[in-house]
């Protein structure tokens, strides 16, 4: 028996070796680099695989813009320089400036890059499909990191995906208004990694006629931007808007001059409104990036106040004709114009996309409570409706759609209510 024991307990041993050499084996196959060669330079990615074993190819942070600092905060950005030498695309840890939220990851203005992972042999003519992924967050934050946008599901069904990192708050949609900082700055970023796509996929075994744009609240009207901009005609053929559009509310902010003023006088009491837009750029180029940050404490409420229905503090707006512009007519002057990119739109909503609102009942329960009392509060500013007693008549008949009583009585109204201004009404 002791025989028996010490056999079974050397093939035992043996077994654990060989599966510990095939894991180190396999690891190490998945840790090769991998190189591709672009018009800026070589770059350096790696193996990597999918949940059902299939390996794929990533390279990371590849720089698409010039790091939009200095003189070149809250300007359009610009191409890439060629590199020397080798870049390495393995490490994924830089983000864009988060307004409103903290992270883990590495906050910069130096954070202008793509990722692309490919199921295709490199060098080979594979002309896949590609999914280009622009993320949400409200024009505020978000990010293309690999650990929370992987490409796994759409590798195994050999697509290429790429994912993109472009400014938000107010590094990305600032504005004065006028050409001297016209805004849309984020917008012009995904255009650009779009030019990039064009220019490079081929290099990755991707196919730049066949470009589906997809992307989730933000993202999702960032989408339908990209199909209403000049700049952005034939970039793609197909486009997926998950949970938002160009026409919802949020996604466009009246008040912009006010904010970037604003923003200056937080930082420098002694800096007037009535200066000049040049002096006001030069004064926020000054600054560093976390002053900037700073200065979007001074909205009332802060930047977590609801804006689902009036408009986010940065937000894509129309700009004055120039070369350049990203989007010069208003969105449902566009859409009704015929202007967009002719290419199939797949776009979708939940029934309930503000149920999140309900998640505190109480203080869910106390706003209701006031557009009960003021019901003229039920009318969106987009209605063009200034007479405040006209506000009040349309303001009921709002409410009664959606309740033959009070809207702090019937929790699932108000949902609705919200997400129907937010999201269904446009």
């Amino acid at each position: 028996k002791e025989s028996r024991i010490v056999v079974v307990c050397v093939l035992f041993t043996m077994l654990s070796k060989s599966i510990l050499l095939a894991a180190f084996l396999v690891a190490s196959a998945l840790a090769a680099d991998v190189y591709v060669t672009i018009p800026n330079g070589q770059l350096k990615g790696r193996q990597e695989s999918t949940y059902k074993g299939q390996v794929f190819y990533a390279f990371q942070q590849i720089p698409y813009a010039k790091p939009p600092v200095g003189n070149l905060r809250f300007m359009a950005p610009q191409p890439v320089e060629n590199w020397q030498g080798t870049l390495d695309a393995t490490v994924n840890d830089k983000v864009c400036y988060q307004t409103g939220s903290t992270t883990s990851f590495t906050q910069s203005e130096d954070c202008l890059y793509v990722n692309v992972y490919t199921p295709a042999e490199i060098g080979s003519n594979a002309n896949l499909p590609v999914m280009f992924y622009i993320f949400g967050g409200g024009f505020l934050n978000g990010h293309a990191i690999y650990h929370d946008y992987g490409p796994h599901l759409f590798i195994d069904e050999g697509v290429i995906v790429v994912t993109v990192n472009y400014r938000t708050g107010p590094f990305g949609f600032l504005t004065t208004g006028d050409t001297v900082i016209p805004g849309n700055m984020g917008l012009k970023d995904q255009n650009l990694a779009l030019q990039w796509v064009r220019d490079n996929i081929k290099y990755f075994g991707g196919d730049p006629s066949k470009v589906t744009l997809f992307g989730l609240s933000a993202g999702g009207a960032s989408v339908t931007l990209q199909m209403l901009s000049q700049q952005s005609q034939g970039l793609f053929r197909a486009a997926i808007s998950e949970s938002g559009s160009a026409l919802c509310p949020w996604a466009y902010q009246r008040g912009y001059k006010d904010i970037a003023y604003n923003m200056a006088t937080y930082l420098d009491s002694s800096f007037s409104k009535s200066a000049t837009s040049q002096e006001l750029l030069t004064f926020l180029q000054s600054k560093t990036a976390a002053d900037i940050l700073a200065s979007t404490n001074t909205f009332p409420g802060g930047l977590g106040r609801d804006q689902m229905v009036q408009g986010f503090m940065y937000t894509p707006v129309v700009e004055p004709s120039h070369d350049g512009a990203f989007l010069t007519q208003r969105m449902y002057d566009a859409v009704a114009a015929g202007g967009a990119s002719p290419v199939p739109l797949l776009i979708g909503i939940m029934s309930e996309e503000q149920i999140t609102k309900a998640a505190d009942l109480n203080s869910f329960k106390t706003l209701l409570a006031q557009y009960d009392q003021d019901l003229g509060a039920l009318v969106n500013d987009n209605m063009h409706i200034v007479n405040s007693s006209t506000k009040a008549l349309v303001g009921d008949a709002i409410r009664k759609i959606y309740t033959t009583g009070q809207l702090q009585n019937d929790i699932a109204a108000g949902v609705k209510y919200f997400s129907d201004m937010s999201f269904s009404r446009a």
